[in-house]
């Protein structure tokens, strides 16, 4: 079943762009059942073939270019998510904040472009504690972003990134994630929630246990009306190496086979399923179905802009 629009089945209702931000600002709406949903921008990462240790560079670097993508790093979106449940207002992740610098960080401008102030916030619900994830959840003075928000984080997540004795085994790339994590967490001590699998965040809301990018990674299964819609968190990163080669694991990743393992099992459910994903490194507005084409799969996007 297509997911509802305003306007038109074909036609994403987009906000304007701030300019000069590389559509990192840009916001779109759509409806599944009775509840809105709007991708927010928060900006763009480059990734390069290298940021893949199981890829093979040759094969890389023919799938981007049969992607019509240029040479080199691949330009690669970041997005957050807002749900509105009738009078409430629900984000998944929030985006980098101003740890990265402009090309990144602008989740919170996309929200007000959507007429949603950061105090209208009622909670967000963590896919993972990554900086490009969570970051975003405190300002520049480390208070809370959002200052009357629950904040929702799967209890896995919390029990890694928390854990005192990982600083002391975990490789120099995680170092500035674990100390992240933790400064994002801290400004929302005594209204933070740990969940457990399934646990359902509201109605027709369920979080989804999705690991191995890290140990607690959540997915966000949205039922509502007879329409369904996966926000699926970080199970790809690069669309065209990934789908084509699920095998290979972004450097990111804590358990680089694991995740392997989860992206096939999920891209095999989404495809049997026929059910839209919504992705955090799925060019913006990040929406699409995941169709099976030979070993791998391709991504058909639910609703191309223009």
């Amino acid at each position: 079943m297509p997911l509802q629009h305003h306007r038109s089945e074909k036609h994403i209702d987009a906000l304007p762009v701030a300019p000069g931000l590389l559509g990192a600002a840009g916001t779109s709406r759509f409806t599944i059942g009775d509840y809105e949903v709007i991708a927010l921008g928060d900006g763009h990462l480059d990734l390069a073939p290298s940021h893949f240790p199981e890829a093979d560079r040759e094969t890389a670097v023919r799938l981007t270019a049969a992607a019509g993508l240029p040479p080199g790093p691949v330009e690669t979106a970041v997005n957050a998510f807002a749900i509105r449940t009738g009078n409430r207002v629900m984000l998944v992740d929030a985006g980098t904040g101003h740890v990265r610098g402009p090309r990144l960080g602008h989740a919170v401008e996309a929200l007000a472009a959507a007429g949603i102030a950061p105090n209208e916030v009622d909670a967000v619900l963590m896919t993972h504690l990554h900086v490009d994830h969570a970051a975003g959840l405190r300002d520049a003075r480390g208070e809370a972003t959002f200052p009357k928000a629950e904040l929702l984080v799967p209890e896995a997540e919390a029990a890694f990134w928390l854990d005192p004795g990982l600083p002391s085994r975990a490789p120099e790339l995680m170092q500035p994630m674990i100390t992240n994590a933790a400064a994002s967490l801290a400004p929302y001590k005594g209204r933070t929630t740990l969940m457990t699998p399934g646990h359902q965040v509201a109605p027709g809301v369920t979080s989804v246990p999705l690991p191995g990018h890290t140990p607690g990674h959540t997915g966000y299964l949205i039922e509502r009306g007879g329409e369904r819609l996966l926000i699926w968190g970080d199970i790809i990163h690069v669309a065209a190496l990934q789908l084509r080669h699920p095998e290979w694991s972004v450097i990111f990743d804590v358990d680089r086979p694991a995740a392997a393992a989860m992206r096939r099992r999920t891209l095999d459910w989404v495809a049997s399923d026929e059910l839209p994903v919504a992705g955090m490194h799925i060019g913006f507005p990040g929406l699409g179905r995941i169709v099976r084409d030979g070993t791998g799969y391709v991504l058909a996007p639910e609703h191309p802009l223009g």
